[in-house]
């Protein structure tokens, strides 16, 4: 089944999809305006690498159906994203349309003109409806490519097929199963793999009525919107439960709701438990995951999540995991670099045929992450292989944010680590080797420039050198 069959089962639907502030959509209007936009998009070929640029909300969901109605791909840009990193995913991978609404097609023209490229531009709320219709044919283009974390210099784009996406999205039904009545809540990016499928691709195969949230998360704004909407489920990384546990409002008005699923990073048992003691009647679900994998790996059941609540879960149905070490397997509570296999492995990194070798080898994908099966085939991460520094549940390149830094006027070297952060899990710090003081608010709006907000040093710190390799490359503890 193709992930756009998700929407099409549900055409004739009067029940509403989607609700945004105060505005909401039925299935069936939803499904016709998908098919309209589809036609416009149609009109510049099929097969081709489609970046949607559209904050979450209606629009997004609409552009995201549209492309895939018409046998293209879907390149997901997030609406915060600077314009070099922009420019970076269009030009990396050779995107020829870019799907926006009118609030943002300013932004998309200038980076068009300022680098001279030749893409066009349709508007979700702003195109010609008398496009010819077309005959829709099976392909085997990606369903879509995604940004996975990795340097500037040497980005990573998964590709994911509708085979990858439809068999997660099937795993995570079978594993947690959904009332007619259920409500859930959208908060996070839905640019991201976790909530791509998690929940705009699951809710929609389920036909939920589903809200996205309008407005910038508070904690006051998420109690006051489950308690309007009577929301029943959502997804949410450990920055927000710590959020919910720090804030002084009443839980009472969140009574409604019934499970958060916890994702993009794992939680302490303590975390765990205040959260627990703050709202018996919700359950905490915590689950693992990587983009790569589409991106579910593994999901905490309801009946055992309180007696294995240091797990990330077991595999999802139709992924096998192993646990080796030095080429060899290990045993139950050892540990080792976790590797999964089945059809949610990628199709691989989108132009990086070494990277995709080095990652999928024997049908295996090896994750880069440090963990171990117990006795009942339960999965603990333990850490990180790689250099990637989690931040409040966002992945940040400490390499990327180097190169932004190294561009300051008077820069001529930096280290980016991380540091424990009780609510952010890690915050961001930087060594920096400079000609002059630092004046960190000037080297912060710098950043601002380049830079996401959760990948900007927290602090920054003047020093004589930066420790290297023989190779040039910087030192990492």
């Amino acid at each position: 089944m193709n992930i756009s069959d998700y929407l099409t089962r549900h055409k004739n639907s009067s029940k509403t999809a989607i609700i945004h502030g105060e505005n909401s959509i039925s299935y069936q209007k939803l499904y016709d305006m998908s098919e309209k936009l589809s036609h416009a998009i149609a009109e510049h070929g099929s097969c081709n690498n489609v970046a949607l640029f559209i904050p979450n909300g209606i629009s997004y969901v609409i552009g995201y159906f549209a492309i895939l109605y018409c046998n293209n791909t879907v390149v997901p840009i997030n609406a915060q994203s600077s314009q070099k990193d922009i420019h970076r995913t269009v030009e990396f991978c050779d995107v020829s349309l870019v799907v926006t609404d009118t609030n943002h097609y300013n932004i998309i023209n200038q980076i068009k003109e300022h680098y001279d490229l030749s893409f066009n531009i349709i508007c979700t709320d702003s195109f010609p409806k008398n496009a010819t219709r077309f005959s829709r044919v099976e392909v085997s283009a990606p369903a879509l490519i995604v940004a996975t974390s990795g340097s500037t210099h040497n980005p990573k784009y998964v590709m994911l097929s509708n085979k990858n996406l439809h068999s997660n999205v099937m795993g995570i039904t079978k594993v947690f199963k959904h009332k007619e009545s259920d409500k859930p809540l959208i908060i996070l990016p839905m640019t991201t793999a976790y909530v791509n499928t998690t929940q705009l691709l699951h809710y929609i195969y389920c036909g939920l009525t589903f809200v996205i949230m309008d407005s910038i998360f508070t904690v006051g704004n998420f109690f006051k919107i489950v308690l309007k909407e009577l929301i029943t489920q959502t997804c949410v990384v450990p920055t927000i439960i710590n959020m919910m546990l720090k804030s002084t409002s009443d839980f009472t008005d969140i009574r409604s709701l019934q499970h958060i699923i916890i994702g993009g990073d794992s939680m302490s048992n303590k975390q765990l438990d205040d959260a627990i003691a703050s709202c018996p009647w919700i359950t905490f679900i915590q689950g693992y995951g990587m983009t790569e994998m589409s991106p579910v790996v593994s999901q905490v059941d309801e009946q055992s999540y309180e007696e294995k609540k240091a797990s990330v879960g077991k595999a999802l149905p139709g992924i096998m995991l192993k646990v080796q070490s030095n080429g060899k397997l290990c045993k139950a509570m050892e540990p080792g670099e976790l590797l999964a296999s089945g059809d949610s492995v990628m199709d691989g990194y989108y132009k990086n045929v070494d990277a995709t070798n080095d990652a999928i080898r024997n049908g295996w994908l090896h994750t880069g992450d440090i963990g171990y099966l117990d006795d009942d085939d339960y999965l603990y991460i333990i850490g990180r292989i790689k250099n990637i520094i989690i931040t409040g549940g966002n992945n940040v390149s400490p390499e990327e944010v180097e190169e932004v830094l190294c561009q300051y006027p008077g820069v001529f070297g930096a280290r980016v680590y991380s540091q424990d952060d009780p609510h952010l899990g890690a915050c961001i710090l930087a060594d920096i080797v400079s000609e002059n003081e630092l004046d960190e608010i000037a080297l912060v709006n710098f950043c601002r420039g380049h830079l996401l907000e959760y990948k900007i040093p927290r602090m920054f710190q003047r020093v004589n050198n930066i420790d290297r390799t023989a190779t040039g490359k910087v030192r990492r503890s």
